[in-house]
């Protein structure tokens, strides 16, 4: 009888157990947490020359680690308007993007269409915006840039009667390029002469280069280095190419945004607003200036060389 007891109680117990077991799964397969659906994203960015883009995409890659996102990137080449931006934004819906980013080749591009393509799915842009200011956008202060990269031209000459600068003139269909212009001009004074360079091989006796993109800034000094110029150069854009020659002493002042942060702030946003959630409709980021002396410092080396090992 007492064995018999035992096995009873030794049979009860298990069968407790294996309830309770059954219990805990079913609590946890019912209350774990959902996974995340992973969201399409495509970017689409124009030519801004070799590696333009190389730290924007490494904070794009960051975020991508860190949100339930996949990413397809597409940069078109240098010749394209806005009218071939428009159609691959068209070619990525239809291949399944649920929200796009996109860096305006030409800030006067048919909002009309966009608008369209918008009230499918969400889009924001970076570095450059578009004319009628609708679409959330990421940059840093372009006019403030300009205005910054004048006031260390003009100081840097500021013992010299008469200032000329050759200014590399362009990349101006963007409104990111128009406002640096506008914040470089608006700064300069009357000591200051300026002659528009629309080739980088149209030399003339000048004091200093300036070039307010990227594209031109890289084109700019390669042409330079090509004829043996040691002209200062002040420009603004810091690519693999710019930073060499910032480096090597070539370009003597360089304004630039902090890209990395850039573009991953701008998945961030583009994940939030996929979401449903509200965001700011302007996010600005930092811009830095730095010259050679200071390309390894502390506070600059992270930026211009933002490659994640």
């Amino acid at each position: 009888m007492k064995q018999a007891d035992k096995r009873f109680r030794r049979s009860f117990t298990a069968v407790v157990a294996v309830a309770v077991i059954l219990l805990g799964l079913f609590y946890y397969l019912d209350n774990r947490p959902a996974e995340k659906e992973v969201k399409n994203i495509s970017v689409v960015l124009y030519d801004a020359g070799n590696a333009a883009w190389e730290s924007l995409l490494e904070g794009m890659k960051q975020a991508e680690a860190t949100y339930p996102v996949n990413i397809n990137y597409i940069i078109l080449e240098s010749q394209a308007g806005g009218s071939k931006q428009l159609e691959a934004i068209g070619k990525e819906i239809q291949n399944g993007a649920q929200g796009i980013i996109l860096a305006a080749g030409d800030s006067e591009m048919s909002v009309i269409q966009l608008n369209e393509y918008a009230a499918t799915i969400p889009i924001i842009t970076v570095e450059s915006g578009l004319s009628d200011g609708h679409f959330m956008n990421l940059s840093a202060d372009n006019y403030e840039m300009g205005s910054w990269l004048a006031r260390e031209l003009k100081e840097d000459f500021k013992d010299q009667e008469v200032i000329t600068i050759g200014l590399m003139k362009k990349e101006e269909n963007r409104d990111s390029v128009r406002l640096r212009y506008q914040g470089f001009l608006e700064e300069l004074d009357e000591k200051v002469k300026i002659q528009i360079i629309e080739n980088p091989k149209d030399y003339a006796k000048v004091d200093a280069y300036a070039a307010l993109h990227k594209k031109d800034l890289q084109h700019l000094t390669k042409e330079l280095d090509s004829f043996g110029k040691r002209t200062p150069v002040y420009g603004i854009g810091n690519t693999p190419v710019t930073v060499a020659a910032l480096e090597e002493g070539k370009i003597t002042k360089l304004v630039f945004q902090n890209e990395f942060n850039m573009g991953y702030l701008s998945i961030e946003a583009l994940y939030l607003k996929m979401k449903g959630e509200t965001a700011e409709k302007v996010r600005e980021i930092e811009a830095f200036l730095v010259s050679k002396e200071e390309v390894y410092s502390t506070k600059f080396e992270r930026l211009l060389f933002p490659i994640i090992k």
